[in-house]
């Protein structure tokens, strides 16, 4: 139904009054929800290039009537770094009509599931409450009254299972108040006579995001190691495999994420599941295909955000409730790896190939590293002084932020570079020629170096920055003591090669392999 003429102008006229610039295009509108809009619109003359996000609606009445599968016209107005949606008017059918809309975003705090084109969204409070809201696959709201089931929740003090009873816009359920901060809960449904099921990692304080889909098994002794064998301390089975992996400065926390799946967050060195990341804004995806997986996660030194990038956009979450926060448009291309600046207030990406840094609270290219070859890699020193690019002619691009001088070119492989990264005044490399080295950043001369037999894929470094460990091709993970490099310890536990590898709290390593599998290492050498 077309919007009323008169909400979008009295908006507009209210703009006017207030004396803010209106910003008007146009765009597919791709999922409405009680606080705002997600729309994949085109460029915004003077303020962004085309991309897809979430815009919040003031007053929310702009979007009565509005339609999912839609071609719109909207009014948009800046709020400090955020554009606020003032005005949606309906043109016809959106242009991506033949596309698929992935939107698992929750609309009412909770956390979201899709099972059998139904989206359950459980969210409860700490008086006991928990309230079930269902959408259809488009996420347009399904009556309660059409439901009825039972949410089971396993309690540390038991299970307690309730029943449901429609609450008008919501099913909802009530028990005394919760002294956890989380459970697992078994929702059963029947909707027009088709049973649902679902099972979910429950947030109960009505703040953190929930986990959607909870990993196999918590952290266990892994079994059939041989007598005498090196193993992990344990190790979690996951439902896919792994993309991305990140850790808070302290390394007190890991971030992991998997394909098509959810993004959970985990304590260590006690490897126990906290909360979940709430899923990627809604985005438009062709007939068939799914949208990107998240390929890169990194905490923001001070610990208050954590940044996934997708494909090519960059969303950010709170890093104490896992909240969404806001979307950036990477400038170009899938981004492959990315660095925080210590102040927080700059990202360094690798995208189509090249280095960028970026302005954090915009998304604005601030800069662009020269050089020649594809970047794979980046990195940011401790001071924000120097950026280093590597990339697949084996060099590596170190620049010094503080001027204009052209970049230091340095060769120190000819095969391409795996990882880059900064301990105190030395740059730690990893290449695919089975190398790991150390490089004097000021003089650019070559300090330690030690040759694994293995192309080396994947480094991390230890908060404290006295040791890095090493990933290769051939399943074994590496400590290296530094600056000199030399190996401490190998582990030679995992079966299928390794796709994340992270440095937490203490002696602490994470890695995850092609077999779901997430290995939790002690690391005496390191101490």
């Amino acid at each position: 139904m077309p919007l009323p003429p008169r909400i979008v102008l009295i908006a507009a006229l209210a703009l006017v009054a207030c004396g803010r610039t209106t910003y008007q295009t146009e765009g597919d509108l791709l999922a409405v929800d009680s606080g705002g809009a997600t729309i994949a619109h085109d460029e915004i003359p003077g303020v962004m290039q085309a991309m897809t996000m979430r815009f919040p609606a003031r007053p929310v009445s702009v979007l009565d009537g509005a339609r999912p599968g839609t071609r719109v016209r909207l009014q948009v107005v800046r709020e400090g770094n955020a554009l606020i949606l003032v005005g949606l008017e309906p043109l016809g059918t959106a242009r991506g009509a033949g596309q698929n809309v992935h939107d698992h975003s929750p609309r009412h705090g909770g956390v979201v599931r899709e099972v059998e084109g139904v989206h359950v969204e459980l969210a409860a409070s700490p008086d006991g409450r928990v309230r079930g809201y269902l959408s259809d696959a488009g996420r347009r709201p399904l009556p309660a009254r059409d439901a009825m089931g039972t949410v089971r929740l396993n309690l540390p003090s038991g299970t307690r299972t309730l029943t449901f009873a429609d609450a008008g816009d919501a099913l909802e359920a009530r028990t005394a108040p919760f002294d956890v901060e989380s459970a697992t809960a078994d929702v059963a449904l029947v909707i027009h006579g088709t049973p649902l099921e679902v099972s979910v990692l429950l947030d109960l304080t009505g703040k953190r995001a929930g986990v959607a889909l909870a990993p196999q098994t918590g952290c266990v002794p892994p079994d059939a190691v041989p007598a005498g064998a090196r193993a992990p301390r344990c190790t979690v089975t996951f439902g896919s495999t792994f993309t991305a992996i990140g850790t808070t400065p302290g390394g007190e926390r890991a971030i992991i994420a998997v394909t098509h799946g959810a993004t959970t967050v985990w304590s260590l060195p006690d490897a126990t599941l906290v909360m979940g990341i709430e899923p990627l804004p809604a985005i438009a995806v062709a007939l068939g295909a799914h949208e990107p997986d998240p390929r890169v996660v990194a905490v923001r030194p001070d610990g208050s955000e954590v940044v996934v990038a997708a494909g090519p956009r960059l969303v950010l979450y709170d890093g104490a409730t896992g909240r969404f926060r806001r979307q950036l448009e990477g400038p170009g291309g899938s981004i492959e790896a990315l660095a925080w600046s210590p102040d927080g207030t700059r990202l360094l990406v690798a995208s189509g190939g090249k280095a960028r840094l970026l302005d954090a609270g915009e998304g604005r290219v601030l800069r662009t590293l020269g050089g020649e070859g594809q970047v794979l890699a980046v990195a940011l020193d401790a001071n924000g002084r120097y950026a280093a690019a590597g990339t697949d002619l084996g060099t590596v691009i170190v620049t010094d932020l503080g001027n204009d001088d052209p970049p230091r070119v340095l060769a120190p492989s000819l095969q391409p570079l795996a990882a880059v990264a900064f301990a105190g005044d030395r740059l730690v490399t990893a290449g695919t020629d089975g190398t790991l080295r150390l490089v004097d950043t000021a003089s650019g001369r070559e300090t330690g170096r030690t040759d694994v037999g293995a192309p080396l894929r994947m480094l991390a470094l230890a908060p404290d920055g006295r040791h890095a460990a090493t990933a290769d091709a051939e399943r074994t993970i590496r400590v290296h003591r530094l600056p000199d490099g030399a190996v401490v310890e190998r582990l030679d536990w995992h079966r299928a090669t390794i796709g994340v590898l992270a440095w937490g709290a203490g002696q602490t390593i994470v890695a995850g392999d092609n077999d779901a599998a997430l290995a939790v290492w002690d690391v005496p050498a390191a101490r």
